[in-house]
């Protein structure tokens, strides 16, 4: 196995830190396919689509990776860094050993040796994650079925899922990625700051194709009496868990609730099967910004109580003469410039 930098640890098992174009990606794969913190984002296809390049801390035995931890690198100006892509909401290690989180540790010290700057790393829910702080994600579980999970829902969210049904025609999957496409660049993508969308919109088709193809993903739309789409909700699913994973809609008919009334439909379809519904690209942490806190997670927090625990973590080993005029950048954008 080819590897840039290697721990030995517990049985002798060797952490090794390899880049992307060395990793063996059957075996990564398999790895994840195989361990009981499966998640669809760690896969080397969907790694693929949503870095520009990221590396894996792997341990191999038997001629199997038997544990995995993806590092998604960035680059600006020959400087890597750390942070979460698009369209990914939670990573961490996957693996089929015993005791796996015994080897966060050498996976940390491999990567933050050859990686100084971590703006955001967020682990899973399924694993154990020491010195990690802890975010907050929201769930809700589908087996307890629709009526109960309808009566979690504050008592405004309910008024507008029924308002909701009275003002929109009945919510189709009908996998529309281009109506959601025109749907995100002309309302959502502005709202959030973002001016040149075109390659998170080529990002986004290329991704959403592919996860039509291997049947993980469903497209919700509504449209108005003119045939207009004005609104699409997007879930993906792996193994027992599906992801509220992305949603837009025409802010002219923002009355009309649209997405909630996906949101319900969806409920209604799914509710009583052994299955999770994860919100989480909303995950809370302490990093979390003022309007994420007033419009996205007040939102969601009237939709369901169920709470998870999400690990994260962050480090800044930066040399003083590249991390003073970094953070100082920083704290203009986020203290003057973004308020």
């Amino acid at each position: 196995m080819l590897c840039f930098f290697c721990v030995k640890n517990k049985d002798n098992l060797k952490v090794a830190l390899i880049k992307r174009k060395e990793l063996n990606t059957k075996l990564w794969d398999d790895c994840i396919d195989t361990s009981p913190q499966s998640l669809l984002f760690a896969y080397s296809w969907y790694l693929d689509l949503v870095t520009q390049d990221w590396w894996g801390a792997v341990i191999e035995h038997d001629n199997q990776y038997v544990w995995v931890m993806p590092f998604p690198i960035d680059k600006k100006i020959n400087f890597k860094f750390i942070r979460m892509p698009l369209f990914t909401p939670e990573l961490g290690y996957f693996s089929t050993l015993p005791e796996p989180s015994f080897f966060l540790k050498d996976a940390l010290k491999l990567i933050k040796e050859k990686v100084p700057y971590c703006i955001d790393y967020i682990g899973n829910s399924s694993g154990k994650y020491p010195d990690f702080q802890w975010g907050e994600d929201l769930s809700i579980n589908l087996s307890n079925g629709y009526e109960h999970i309808i009566s979690k829902f504050s008592k405004t969210k309910r008024k507008n899922v029924r308002q909701s049904m009275k003002r929109n025609n009945t919510p189709i999957m009908d996998q529309n990625i281009d109506g959601f496409l025109q749907l995100l660049r002309r309302f959502t993508l502005p709202k959030i700051g973002i001016t040149n969308d075109q390659q998170i919109s080529i990002m986004l088709e290329e991704l959403l194709t592919v996860l039509i193809k291997k049947k993980r993903l469903r497209i919700y739309s509504i449209y108005g009496e003119n045939q207009e789409i004005e609104a699409s909700s997007i879930f993906v699913q792996h193994n027992s868990r599906w992801q509220y994973f992305l949603n837009t809609a025409d802010t002219y008919e923002k009355n009309k609730h649209g997405r909630l009334l996906i949101f319900n439909q969806f409920l209604k379809e799914e509710s009583e099967k052994p299955l999770f519904l994860h919100l989480g690209a909303y995950i809370q942490t302490p990093q979390s910004t003022e309007t994420y806190e007033q419009e996205v997670r007040k939102h969601f927090e009237q939709l369901t109580q169920e709470r998870v625990q999400i690990p994260y973590t962050y480090w800044n080993h930066l040399p003083w003469y590249i991390n003073i005029p970094h953070q100082v950048k920083k704290f203009i954008f986020k203290n003057l410039i973004n308020k």
